[in-house]
């Protein structure tokens, strides 16, 4: 898929952070879900002319050959390639051409690398409201890892 819009039937912008080393040079792919259910193709997120994801950047790619999908509920992200690097995503939009809907999906968050991460339209939740609550336990669990307190050095208070 190339980014000229050529009878594109939705167009997806995503906005990569503008944290230190918010940028990512993996290869990045959608599934959008509509609100009966029905999944898309696999959409790769890619220009080929043009370094996407870079900090700070808007990305545009339009999306054709899915005339008649509906409106979007939620969407599957995973990206592949660099394992060591991490991508912030702030937000990503699905706008249908047909009709002129936008469907926002605020992301705010690191993405690791081969993990699939879905999120419903308007993600922000607390985590028992979540549509995902499996996703919402393990992201959990792992900031709790992260930010636990533990002795740096025998005898000394924990850090």
């Amino acid at each position: 898929m190339g980014c000229q819009p050529s009878k594109a039937s939705y167009k997806i912008v995503v906005k990569t952070g503008d944290h230190k080393g918010a940028g990512s040079d993996s290869n990045v792919h959608i599934i959008l879900v509509n609100t009966h259910g029905n999944q898309s193709r696999i959409i790769p997120l890619d220009c080929i002319w043009r370094n996407d994801f870079e900090r700070g950047s808007k990305d545009t790619f339009p999306v054709s050959g899915l005339e008649n999908f509906g409106d979007i509920a939620d969407i599957q992200l995973w990206r592949t390639g660099i394992i060591c690097d991490a991508w912030y995503i702030e937000w990503i939009k699905v706008h249908n051409l047909y009709n002129g809907k936008c469907f926002m999906f605020p992301i705010c968050r690191w993405m690791a690398s081969d993990r699939l991460m879905q999120f419903q339209e308007y993600d922000c939740v607390l985590p028992q409201f979540s549509k995902f609550p499996q996703q919402r336990k393990m992201e959990l669990e792992e900031k709790k890892k992260e930010y636990a307190f533990a002795p740096k050095i025998e005898g000394l208070p924990c850090e």
